[in-house]
């Protein structure tokens, strides 16, 4: 998913959402049930819901911040340049 373009663009979802998004292994995590996202500086995700920062991925040279689910088990991979805001 990408948030790049003209002005800041803000994405929100919920765990459901983002395993509803996906399918099957992401060929480019490399992870099963994840959703990449990528953004420019001032793009915002609102991760609603039991999200946990699990640490950091370097994907194509582009650094992202990696999420996970407690619930369902989806996985978030989140450009550095893209604020993330959990609730």
């Amino acid at each position: 998913f990408d948030l790049s373009g003209a002005g800041d663009n803000t994405l929100t979802l919920d765990a459901d959402i983002a395993l509803a998004a996906t399918g099957g292994v992401n060929p480019l995590t490399g992870a099963v049930d994840s959703l990449l996202i990528d953004g420019d500086t001032g793009d915002a995700v609102t991760a609603q819901g039991a999200w946990s920062n699990t640490g950091t991925l370097t994907i194509g040279g582009n650094g992202y911040s990696v999420f996970q689910d407690s619930g369902n088990g989806a996985t978030i991979f989140v450009d550095d340049d893209v604020a993330v805001n959990v609730i």
